[in-house]
């Protein structure tokens, strides 16, 4: 006697995993598959792209958005980000990082100014200066290995 499988009643042939997805879609018909997808979103915060995401003229440019306001001021980051960001995700996210960081900056020295008739506005500059300094160079460093940086969280984000 011939045991019978109804699962394989019309002639229909089983499902072969090699050519179908976990949930039984050909992998053609799945998006996902394509070994070029590449999903529009950033990375996470203080995360890296993909390898080979990012190519080195932008991460040359991501290096020039972190460290032209140390010549600049906020003008190098915007001028970057007014070109760039159509460009490249990775040195649009650079520059607008780079950008709120110094503006953020630029609002501390500004109102150091009122604070220096009374001196501790001095002190202030010039750790607003120095700390500036730092983070900068913090970022150009990660910009240049390919990584996103994310400046400090307490940082407004004026241009999201």
């Amino acid at each position: 006697m011939e045991d019978h499988d109804p699962s394989f009643e019309n002639d229909e042939q089983p499902n072969d995993a090699a050519s179908a997805n976990p949930d039984g879609t050909p992998l053609e018909e799945n998006p996902y598959a394509a070994p070029d997808y590449v999903p529009d979103v950033p990375p996470p915060k203080g995360g890296a792209y993909a390898a080979g995401e990012t190519t080195s003229d932008e991460k040359m440019w991501g290096l020039f958005a972190h460290l032209s306001p140390l010549l600049i001021s906020f003008i190098g980051p915007l001028i970057i980000w007014l070109i760039k960001k159509e460009e490249s995700h990775f040195i649009g996210t650079e520059a607008k990082e780079a950008l709120n960081f110094q503006l953020a900056v630029m609002i501390g020295h500004l109102i150091c100014i009122p604070l220096m008739f009374i001196c501790i506005g001095f002190f202030i500059s010039i750790a607003l200066a120095i700390a500036s300094l730092v983070y900068a160079i913090m970022g150009g460093i990660e910009a240049h290995k390919g990584n996103h940086y994310a400046y400090p969280s307490f940082i407004p984000r004026f241009i999201k």
